[in-house]
């Protein structure tokens, strides 16, 4: 019976000339959210069996995404573009926010529609927002070691991480600092991460970027240090023959 409801479809498609989609009731309920939202209904539509077939997500899982999802994106287009993203994570445009945004845009429009957002938190965020990953990351910007990090060492370490001189963090800091008393703990740290998932991606690209840039360094200084060996040989080998004369 399956297959026949599956080859009517896909002639009445075919007659129509329209494409098939695996657009489910729940993805009916999907679109009155969204439009209750002040979003497109359209932007509703992410094909939810498939999503919950490949991510185990639960109805309820994407009604509470799509709401986070709808304080991001515009309201008239109903998706998100890199001046959105770039406001909800309360940072500027540059290259390695482009890059996260870029594994999220998986069709490369330039705009995260509700589907890629579900996918990119799942495949993207998610997986980078491990325990390991938040320590190393709160190591990194707590630079004196004492389990605490203060505005200017944030500010010092995102300014390096974005190339901007001058990049004001101030909301950002409040944002996570949720007792107000001037530092950000671990537990703040990762109560903040855990909300929003998505900064795990940009914790996992500057902690790549710093490993590249360690390892270059390595190679550089041991290129250097084969160069000095190399020479001391050439140097070597006249007063090496005068001892054998």
């Amino acid at each position: 019976a399956r297959l026949y409801a599956i080859n009517v479809r896909a002639k009445i498609a075919a007659v129509l000339d329209i494409p098939i989609t695996d657009h489910t009731f729940d993805d009916c309920m999907l679109m009155v959210a969204a439009g209750k939202s002040d979003m497109p209904m359209d932007a509703g539509l992410v094909e939810f069996q498939k999503l919950k077939e490949k991510l185990g997500l639960k109805l309820e899982d994407m009604r509470q995404l799509l709401k986070k999802y709808s304080s991001i994106a515009g309201k008239e287009c109903g998706v998100i573009g890199i001046d959105d993203f770039a406001k909800h994570l309360s940072l500027p445009v540059t290259e390695p926010l482009k890059e996260l945004f870029a594994m999220y845009d998986r069709d490369g429009t330039g705009k995260i529609d509700f589907r890629e957002y579900v996918i990119g938190l799942s495949v993207v965020s998610q997986p980078a927002n491990t325990d390991e990953t938040l320590q190393m990351a709160f190591k990194l910007f707590d630079t004196e070691g004492n389990g605490k990090i203060t505005e200017e060492s944030l500010a010092a370490i995102l300014r390096s991480a974005f190339n901007m001189e001058k990049m004001d963090i101030s909301d950002l800091f409040r944002a996570v600092d949720t007792n107000g008393d001037g530092f950000i703990t671990y537990d703040e740290f990762e109560a903040f991460s855990k909300v929003h998932p998505e900064y795990a991606g940009l914790f996992k690209t500057y902690q790549d970027l710093k490993r590249e840039e360690e390892l270059a360094s390595v190679e550089e200084e041991t290129e250097n240090l084969e160069e000095d060996s190399s020479n001391l040989e050439v140097l070597g080998s006249p007063l090496e023959g005068k001892k054998d004369a």
